[in-house]
């Protein structure tokens, strides 16, 4: 089994390898450039070059190395002083549920005790309190018996007198009612004919009237005397009597 120093070394080499393959394949580019721009250089110049880069590119790679290296482990001591303290607080949380768990164990402990307790008082409450209801139920009916015959009593000495008074009067206003109203009716009719007759007996005396004068008219005439009628009813028949004769 690997163990941790040896997961974080690799996870170093791997990381360091990676960024020294990167930065070699930059320089290679780098370095091949410049053989194009120092072709025209004495070869013994370009060796120099050549070196004088590789010597720089050496310097780089391990400042590079010792860079990843310390940045690495610096991240790696945070992270560690993190972790431990993520732990510390959660020991706290675990040590306080601790407390918390037994103070809850206890509670529970006293609430079943209580529970069985009631449970008992109330087993033997529930056996008192049946006594108690035999006597007391028959005690309730019988007082509610005695307020039933009290209050029966009462509706028919003053509930059904009232009732039965009211069922009187009404009858009487409906009789009344229905009596007005039907002699109302009779009434109308009666005046109805009454105008009727008064109608016909005007028609009739204005008839009759009329008729007396036409022979009146006729008497005047026939005697020679001319007849001066006063109204215009007379003067239409005057006119219509002496059409003839003139």
């Amino acid at each position: 089994m690997i163990s941790e120093e040896e997961k974080v070394a690799k996870i170093l080499a791997d990381k360091i390898n990676e960024r020294f393959k990167t930065t070699l394949m930059v320089l290679e580019d780098r370095i091949t450039h410049l053989e194009r721009k120092l072709s025209y250089i004495e070869l013994e110049s370009v060796e120099k070059v050549k070196n004088m880069i590789r010597a720089i590119f050496e310097a780089s790679v391990e400042s590079e190395v010792r860079k990843i290296a310390n940045q690495f482990f610096g991240d790696f001591e945070k992270d560690i002083e993190t972790l431990k303290g993520r732990i510390t607080l959660l020991q706290k949380q675990i040590d306080e549920l601790t407390i918390v768990s037994d103070a809850l164990r206890l509670v529970e402990e006293k609430l079943n005790a209580t529970v069985s307790k009631l449970t008992s008082n109330a087993e033997s409450l529930i056996l008192e309190m049946k006594d108690v209801s035999s006597s007391l139920d028959e005690v309730i009916a019988e007082k509610l018996r005695e307020r039933l015959e009290e209050e029966v009593g009462k509706f028919f000495e003053t509930d059904v007198k009232a009732v039965i008074e009211k069922m009187v009067r009404q009858a009487v206003n409906d009789a009344v009612a229905t009596k007005f109203e039907k002699l109302s009716k009779e009434l109308a009719e009666k005046l109805t004919i009454a105008d009727d007759v008064v109608f016909t007996l005007k028609q009739i005396a204005e008839t009759l009237e009329k008729m007396k004068k036409e022979i009146d008219e006729i008497k005047y005439t026939e005697s020679g005397v001319r007849y001066e009628p006063s109204t215009e009813t007379s003067q239409e028949l005057e006119t219509e009597l002496f059409v003839e004769k003139d």
